[in-house]
């Protein structure tokens, strides 16, 4: 019986085990371990790699790397500097974690800002992308991924410089047809999405003059002007220059309109002042005269409605002017005029249709009426603005059926270290959380550092 029995027990071993049936069993297990080996590496590249091409999807945070937007930022400043540069996945999900918030609902978008990135960090190109009002360009660029007209991967840059790079950006992804460079500022103000869309309607070869929301209207010469306009001018100011061009008015003359208080109006009763720039022009004043007579003008016109230049000479109503300056204290106060800092324009509309927004205020006359309005000294600011050591900017708020706009806060900034260092709301008063909210945003766009 044992003999039997072991004589079938090895039958059945046999039976069951022969050597295919254990080749075929180490290959099943073979297959295992790679399909383990396999999802174990698709672990890593999830963590590493996912992120960069569906931001959509947020990952849990990954030890040991960065995960806040200033983190990313010294890791970019690393690779700058040629130390330790990272997987640049990696590094463009950690710029992405900058506009997740914002951004995670759209994965198309998202996917397309992460496609810019990704290219800038492959052409080795990183300054730009160290600057939070180039990055803010990227990302509003990109709401409109579906119009661009190039592959964002034949993207080649020439120039080192930011602003350069920004614009050949602009240009590749969009222009059928060039764009005047000053427009390039529609991405890089706060977001306005009818100033972008007059962008996207001249790359795409269409009239400016027929763009929705313009806020004046252009002749084609003026249109032509706008490929003059000089450096440091947002959006308003360069239309404002180039209509008096586009009127007969000089380089100088235009800049002064330009740079004066027609600059910061926000176009508001466009008929009166078009009939003044049409005078200004026939008459050929004294360029520094022109903004003493706009801001008698602006307070005639409130007094005044029915106020017009028909029958008037330039000599009279200086004489006016001047009277009036007398009147107020003004002709003591002096004359004096500085270059803008050129920073980035801030505007924003809040729910209840309020705009809000920051001017520069560059002469003498418009620090004493922020004074008077504010009931604080900035006119004493004159001679430092002028020196270059301190930047004056005024936060107003524009209502809904108020013809001018209030001042809420005065702002000076160094230009020597890039920060806003005092702020002031009326009688020096501190400022209240709105106003705060829009001074930070600004800060943050003009890459300003503010303490508040």
């Amino acid at each position: 019986m044992l003999t039997r029995g072991s004589s079938e027990g090895s039958g059945f071993f046999y039976a069951f085990f022969k050597p295919q049936h254990l080749l075929v069993m180490m290959y099943i297990l073979i297959f295992f371990l790679f399909l383990k080996l396999f999802v174990w590496i698709a672990q890593v590249l999830e963590q590493h790699f996912v992120p960069a091409y569906h931001p959509g999807i947020r990952p849990a945070p990954v030890p040991g790397l960065p995960q806040t937007p200033e983190a990313y930022l010294e890791v970019i400043r690393q690779m700058a500097d040629g130390k330790d540069p990272p997987v640049i996945a990696q590094v463009s999900f950690f710029l992405n974690v900058k506009y997740y918030r914002e951004a995670s609902s759209n994965e198309a978008q998202c996917n397309a800002f992460t496609s810019i990135l990704i290219r800038f960090l492959e052409l080795g190109q990183l300054e730009m992308l160290l600057q939070n009002g180039y990055l803010l360009g990227i990302f509003q660029l990109s709401f409109y991924h579906l119009e661009f007209v190039r592959q964002v991967a034949e993207l080649h840059l020439k120039s080192q410089a930011p602003e350069a790079q920004f614009n050949a950006l602009l240009t590749h992804l969009f222009a059928k047809y060039p764009v005047p460079r000053v427009m390039d500022k529609a991405f890089l103000q706060s977001e306005n999405k009818v100033r972008q869309r007059w962008y996207l309607d001249m790359a795409q070869g269409k009239n400016l003059r027929k763009s929705q929301g313009l806020p004046l209207k252009l002749s084609n010469r003026m249109v032509a002007h706008l490929e003059d306009v000089q450096e440091g001018f947002g959006i308003l100011k360069a239309f404002r220059w180039a209509q008096a061009r586009g009127l007969g008015a000089s380089p100088v003359l235009a800049t002064q309109l330009a740079e004066g208080p027609l600059g910061y109006n926000r176009f508001q009763n466009e008929a009166f002042w078009l009939a003044f720039l049409k005078f200004v022009v026939q008459q050929a004043p004294n360029a520094q005269e022109v903004n003493t007579m706009v801001q008698y003008l602006e307070r005639v016109r409130l007094a005044r409605p029915d106020f017009g230049f028909k029958g008037r000479s330039w000599d009279r109503l200086l004489e006016e002017a001047n009277r009036w300056k007398a009147l107020h204290g003004l002709s003591e106060i002096g004359d004096l005029w500085w270059s803008s800092l050129g920073l980035p324009t801030y505007e924003q509309q809040d729910e209840a249709g309020t705009q809000w927004f920051i001017v520069e205020l560059t002469n003498q006359q418009d620090l004493f009426f922020e004074g008077r309005s504010m009931h604080h000294c900035v006119s004493e600011y004159a001679e430092s603005c002028q020196m270059g050591e301190s930047a004056i900017f005024s936060l107003r708020r524009q209502s809904p059926g108020l013809e001018t706009p209030k001042s809420m806060a005065t702002l000076e900034v160094d230009p020597g270290n890039n920060s806003i260092v005092e702020t002031s709301a009326k009688a020096n008063e501190p400022l209240d959380d709105t106003c705060k909210k829009h001074v930070k945003a600004w800060a943050n766009l003009a890459q300003l550092s503010v303490a508040l």
